[in-house]
């Protein structure tokens, strides 16, 4: 994950092949929530995306099944990640779903664990940037 990361812009542009392959095999990974850390590591992502609005859309779509399928996973991640990742997961995913699922469902979902003292920086941030 470190190498995606790492590389990120660089080995989307040098070789696209390599570089979807790579992100498949991490999001497959998260989606099972095997461990909340590896889910996270996923998650972070989202604040190495900057304009890449290919990616943006792969990873938003990501991003709306796993918190209407498994909110817990989702939510267990979230609070693993750093200010700047968390917040641009918030900004940048949650805030404004890119599915039309989402743009339902992810409210919906995150109503439901909105007073869940755990969850509190999740929740501070997406009410305080929600649209």
């Amino acid at each position: 994950m470190e190498y995606l990361k790492n590389n990120f812009s660089e080995l989307y542009q040098k070789n696209y092949d390599k570089f979807f392959d790579t992100y498949y095999v991490y999001e497959k990974q998260a989606s099972d929530c095997i461990s909340p850390q590896k889910t996270a590591d996923f998650l972070d992502l989202a604040r190495y995306i900057k304009g890449n609005a290919e990616v943006a859309e792969v990873f938003g779509e990501f991003s709306d099944r796993l918190i209407m399928s498994n909110p817990s996973c989702y939510l267990e991640s979230a609070i693993l990640l750093n200010e700047e990742a968390l917040s641009a997961l918030v900004r940048f995913y949650l805030s404004t779903p890119l599915t039309y699922e989402g743009q339902k469902g992810v409210p919906q979902t995150l109503e439901k664990y909105k007073d869940n003292p755990k969850y509190h920086r999740v929740m501070e941030l997406y009410y305080q940037k929600k649209p």
